[in-house]
């Protein structure tokens, strides 16, 4: 799902909840911390602009489906949407650590049967079973 994203600038107001603050890059989408207007905690958002409507629902169905996705190892998700020009948007805790080309640096590449299980791992905790890997 790779889409040229429409820039947006830090201080922008996300759906009235989120403030951006800092990009943190560009992958699939541009990625930031944001400001919870609610209480102001810091979460990250990354936001993709889909090139079709359906890309969009596809965006939106997997989003949901992480909604539920609770797990130690992973960012927990707190919400998603979409907004009137085909962004849509996903906000998941802001979590303290190294990037994850700086942990590859360290331990090195992970083998691609390693890659396979990890993906299914994830598939089984984050996909609807219509959308599993096998």
């Amino acid at each position: 799902m790779a889409a040229a994203s429409s820039e947006i600038a830090a201080g922008t107001i996300l759906q009235g909840r989120y403030s951006l603050q800092a990009k943190l890059g560009e992958h699939a989408g541009e990625v930031f911390t944001a400001k919870r207007a609610s209480d102001g905690r810091i979460v990250v958002v990354r936001r993709w602009r889909a090139p079709t409507p359906q890309a969009a629902s596809a965006f939106l169905e997997r989003a949901r489906a992480a909604l539920a996705v609770r797990h130690p190892v992973l960012a927990a998700v707190e919400a998603c949407g979409q907004e009137a020009d085909r962004s849509c948007f996903i906000v998941s805790e802001h979590v303290q650590g190294r990037p994850l080309d700086a942990w590859a640096d360290k331990v090195g590449i992970p083998s691609f049967a390693n890659v396979i299980e990890v993906g299914r791992t994830l598939s089984r905790l984050a996909v609807p079973p219509r959308m599993r890997l096998a």
